[in-house]
C-alpha cells in the first residue's frame, strides 16, 4: 500500500516544474522505481473582456469608471483585473455619448493575441440651461461726444457655470442701436433716432453645452431737459479746430427742434 505524495518545484506562474519522489512510501517490503518528470503550466488565452453597462456622469464632473473589470479565458476562467483607462476622448462640458477604452493589466499567463481592450460607454448628461439675465443699468443719458456710451453689465444666472456668451439677436427689436462687448452694453448708433425714449432689445445667452436663453430688456434714453441743454454763444469758423462750427448737439434728441 502506497503512502504519502509526490512533490513538485513550487510556482504557479507559466513554465516547466519538475516532479520528484517526494514523500512516496511503497513500506518496508517494497521499493519504488520512480521515473521523473515535469509539470508544465500554459498559458490561459483571453476570450472576451466582460464590461458592464454606460456609466452616466452630470455635466462637467468627470465619471467613476471601475477599476477592475472581468476577464473571461478559453478555458472558461472568469478573473477579475486591474484597468487603466484612457479618457482623452470625453469632453465632460459637452452633452454625449463617448466610447472609453482600458487597457487590462493582465499577468503572464494570460495571453491576449489579439490585443483586446475594455470597453465601456460614458454617458455626459445635458447641463441646464440658464435661468436668468440681468442688466445692472437699463437708463442713460446721451452724450453726444461720445460715439460708444456705455449702459449697464449683464450678469447670468446660472447655478453650473460662469461661462457664457452674451450678444444681441441680429435684427430683433431696436438692437442695431446697441452694441454688447464682454457683457457690457453700450448705445452705439451715428442715428440720433430724434423723439425716441424707449428701445427694446433682445439678448441671448449660449452656454457651453449648446443651451440659449433669451430675454427683452426695455433701455430708457432720457433727454436733458431743454433749460439744461447749453447754447453757445461764439464760434471762429477759422479752420483751426477750435469752433469752427456752431450748433446745439443736444438737440439732436428732440423732434422738431428749431434753431
Amino acid at each position: 500500500m502506497l503512502t504519502g505524495t509526490l512533490a513538485r518545484s513550487p510556482g504557479e506562474n507559466v513554465g516547466s516544474y519538475e516532479i520528484s519522489l517526494g514523500t512516496l512510501n511503497a513500506g518496508d517490503n517494497y521499493q519504488i522505481e520512480f521515473i521523473g518528470n515535469e509539470l508544465e503550466i500554459i498559458p490561459a488565452r483571453l476570450a472576451e473582456i466582460l464590461t458592464g453597462g454606460d456609466i452616466t456622469t452630470p455635466w462637467s464632473i468627470n465619471p467613476l469608471l471601475p477599476n477592475q473589470v472581468n476577464i473571461l479565458t478559453q478555458d472558461g476562467q472568469i478573473i477579475s483585473y486591474n484597468v487603466t483607462w484612457d479618457i482623452s476622448t470625453i469632453d465632460v462640458l459637452k452633452r454625449g455619448t463617448y466610447t472609453v477604452f482600458g487597457t487590462v493589466d493582465l499577468p503572464t499567463g494570460i495571453l491576449n493575441p489579439s490585443g483586446q481592450k475594455a470597453v465601456i460607454r460614458v454617458v455626459v448628461l445635458p447641463k441646464p440651461a440658464p435661468s436668468d439675465i440681468t442688466l445692472s443699468n437699463d437708463n442713460f443719458i446721451p452724450d453726444p461726444s461720445i460715439s460708444l456710451q456705455e449702459i449697464g453689465f449683464f450678469s447670468v444666472i446660472d447655478a453650473f457655470d460662469d461661462v457664457h456668451t452674451v450678444e444681441l439677436v441680429p435684427g430683433a427689436s431696436d438692437n442695431n442701436y446697441f452694441e454688447i462687448d464682454s457683457n457690457v452694453l453700450y448705445w452705439n448708433s451715428e442715428e440720433e433716432a430724434a423723439g425716441v425714449i424707449t428701445f427694446t432689445i433682445l439678448v441671448r445667452v449660449t452656454d457651453r453645452d449648446g443651451n440659449v436663453f433669451e430675454k427683452s430688456f426695455l433701455i430708457t434714453r432720457n433727454r436733458k431737459a431743454i433749460d439744461e441743454i447749453e447754447v453757445f454763444n461764439t464760434f471762429s469758423p477759422n479752420d483751426d479746430g477750435i469752433n469752427d462750427t456752431w450748433g446745439i448737439p443736444d438737440l439732436q434728441y428732440f423732434r422738431g427742434g428749431r434753431v
